[in-house]
């Protein structure tokens, strides 16, 4: 460890003990793309659980945000449960839907508008739990109003093996630009 004359500590090593995370990658998206994917080389044994905080702003309007596990290096699109409110209490909920929605209702793609939020992703190496998110995210819809989100979801799947991969992906169009941070929560 070093202590820089203005106060600046830095550590040469990973600290050892009570928890702690690790930034995996920083990811700015500055030209459309599909989706934002992490496959085996940030999600694998060597953390359980992980945590995401992003910006996004959609190419096109009116659109939700969702979210998809991996298995085996493939994303998976059946066998997810969701449940989302939005803080007008007004919810959403689904049993055996092709992927996990994170917002209760749209948002816009002008500016200004967008969706912000952290997802906190649990159990992943687990094969007697599902793996889980847990999510808080913020919209700007297209009419001017807003819309705030919390909620969770769980892979069924992923009791049978452990999950390798994760995707956010928009309800249609590319993401048009924003920034995605991965970070690794230490064991």
């Amino acid at each position: 460890m070093a202590i820089s004359s203005g106060g600046v500590v830095t550590f040469s090593q990973n600290t050892v003990g009570a928890g702690g995370m690790d930034l995996l990658l920083s990811t700015s998206i500055s030209s459309a793309t599909a989706n934002q994917e992490y496959s085996s080389t940030y999600i694998n044994s060597t953390y359980d659980n992980y945590k995401i905080d992003y910006a996004l702003v959609p190419a096109t309007d009116d659109v939700h945000l969702y979210a998809y596990f991996a298995v085996a290096g493939t994303i998976a699109t059946a066998n997810y449960q969701f449940q989302v409110s939005s803080f007008d209490n007004d919810g959403l909920s689904d049993d055996s839907d092709p992927q996990i929605k994170l917002n209760r209702y749209s948002f816009g793609s002008a500016s200004g508008e967008g969706v912000a939020g952290i997802i906190h992703l649990l159990n992943l190496n687990s094969t007697s739990r599902p793996a889980t998110l847990i999510h808080n995210n913020f919209g700007i819809k297209s009419n001017g109003g807003v819309t705030g989100n919390v909620g969770g979801g769980g892979f069924n799947e992923s009791q049978l093996a452990a999950v390798n991969g994760f995707r956010l992906k928009f309800s249609s169009g590319n993401i048009a630009s924003g920034y995605v941070n991965l970070y690794g929560i230490r064991k």
